[in-house]
């Protein structure tokens, strides 16, 4: 008679595409943890480095590691691949080049077992890859407040000025996602975090907190090429938030929703300034791009922000880049 296998209470999603360098530090972070009952699903998708071979001898060293090899590449299809493979009671994704920090894990599947939440948010830290010190993220929210979801919650979430809005900071139940069919959106190059969180939470009856870090989030440094932004990356950028932000205007009171608004304007007002690191090849149409879609700025918070959209509303995008350029070099 075969043995029959114990479901784990939970499982961990690692998306793994040419990450050579990184995805054995990450794989390791889990197995030190105090915490075992949990299977690691590592979802290799169209790497050309050796990372698909250190899936494999990492899956030997440990039964609860399972490599699973994908010709098509993509975060989103990733984690989706190890959604549907998954048999945890509950799930969690994580980013293959990110670190767990510390013994994080036993203390923060308490909690989530405790107050049999259905997503559980967790705290973050975060660190320049190649250096050793480490910030932490800003998470003093109400924890009353985000208990119920909603609208109400993510107005809590969101009135910090830095917010990071990564699946990869969050576990969730298992039967909460494949319920609410919270599949991530294949046909997004970015952001695709954050439109999954906002469904989440919207449709979340039991929202846990947990301020302890789940998330050590690595920085690339500030002159690395994987900092510029493509024109493809923008344009799902532009339509994650724009959609939201259209979302939120017509179903609630700019009231109801000011600090997800302003949050999703500020984000936007940020990624701009990526424009100055744009390609020749793309930078036209990043223009052209941003022009059309000027008024998802419209709801920045403070005074030199709301200077500047008008700017760029009425004067241009290049003229506007240029006032920052030589606000910067200043």
């Amino acid at each position: 008679m075969s043995e029959i296998k114990k479901v784990p209470k939970l499982s961990i999603v690692i998306p793994v595409h040419n990450v050579e360098k990184y995805i054995k530090e990450c794989i390791d972070s889990f197995l030190v943890q105090e915490f075992k009952d949990y299977e690691l699903l590592l979802i290799e998708n169209g790497s050309t480095d050796n990372s698909a071979a250190i899936c494999d001898e990492m899956a030997k060293t440990d039964e609860r590691i399972r490599a699973v090899h994908k010709k098509k590449s993509g975060l989103p299809y990733a984690r989706n691949v190890g959604l549907r493979e998954a048999k945890g009671e509950y799930i969690f994704f994580y980013d293959s080049d990110d670190v767990l920090p510390g013994e994080c894990l036993k203390e923060i599947m308490d909690k989530v077992e405790s107050e049999k939440t259905e997503f559980m948010i967790c705290n973050y830290c975060t660190f320049i890859d190649g250096e050793e010190q480490v910030t932490q993220g800003e998470f003093d929210v109400d924890e009353e407040k985000m208990k119920l979801g909603g609208i109400s919650a993510l107005n809590e979430f969101f009135k910090y000025k830095k917010v990071m809005w990564s699946a990869c900071r969050v576990i969730s139940l298992r039967e909460f996602i494949i319920k609410n069919e919270l599949f991530f959106n294949e046909n997004y190059n970015s952001v695709e975090d954050g439109d999954f969180f906002f469904r989440a939470v919207l449709n979340a009856n039991r929202i846990g907190v947990s301020k302890t870090n789940l998330l050590m989030y690595r920085l690339k440094r500030k002159n690395s090429i994987t900092n510029t932004v493509s024109l493809k990356i923008m344009t799902s950028i532009f339509e994650v938030y724009t959609k939201w932000q259209k979302f939120f205007c017509e179903v609630y009171s700019k009231n109801q929703a000011e600090c997800i608004l302003s949050a999703l304007s500020n984000a936007l007002y940020y990624i701009m300034f990526s424009l100055l690191n744009a390609n020749e090849k793309d930078r036209k149409e990043l223009y052209r791009l941003c022009r059309k879609n000027i008024d998802s700025l419209k709801y920045v918070s403070g005074i030199k922000k709301k200077i500047m959209y008008y700017i760029y509303k009425f004067f241009g995008i290049r003229f506007g880049l240029l006032i920052v350029k030589r606000a910067v070099k200043g």
